[in-house]
């Protein structure tokens, strides 16, 4: 039903492969692999590259999704139809200086952000993006 619903809706699902992966005990046999993460776009005019980032101390792979062309394409959307629109924002990671972002990250009380139990769910929620938003901008 979840799914259905999002295709339904037009939306396409970016991501096929296990998000989680367990092994038994000592081993490199699989005991269980799931999709826990998903990602979903209606980018369907966009060339769309999606995967997993694996990590060896962790069952669990973070999601990435690489949209080809879509600042340029909306850039000349724009020219073609003449208006302003909202403005684009990108982040531009070439000079971007690693051991400063991470000073940063340290920097934040993370328990106090997400782990505060005066809080709720949802006001945890945004208090993370609030703060993730600060670091990278």
């Amino acid at each position: 039903m979840f799914f259905n619903t999002f295709l339904c809706s037009n939306f396409e699902s970016h991501i096929n492969k296990p998000t989680r992966i367990q092994y038994k005990l000592n081993s490199l046999m699989v005991h269980s692999a799931t999709i826990i993460d998903h990602i979903f776009s209606n980018l369907s005019n966009f060339t769309c590259t999606a995967g997993n980032l694996h990590y060896p101390d962790s069952d669990h792979f973070a999601n990435t999704l690489i949209v080809d062309n879509f600042f340029n394409q909306a850039a000349e959307k724009r020219k073609r139809n003449q208006h302003n629109g909202p403005p684009i924002y990108r982040r531009n990671f070439k000079n971007m200086d690693c051991e400063e972002l991470f000073a940063d990250f340290d920097n934040v009380n993370w328990k106090d952000t997400v782990c505060n139990s005066n809080i709720d769910l949802d006001m945890a929620s945004y208090n993370l993006l609030e703060n993730l938003t600060q670091l990278c901008d």
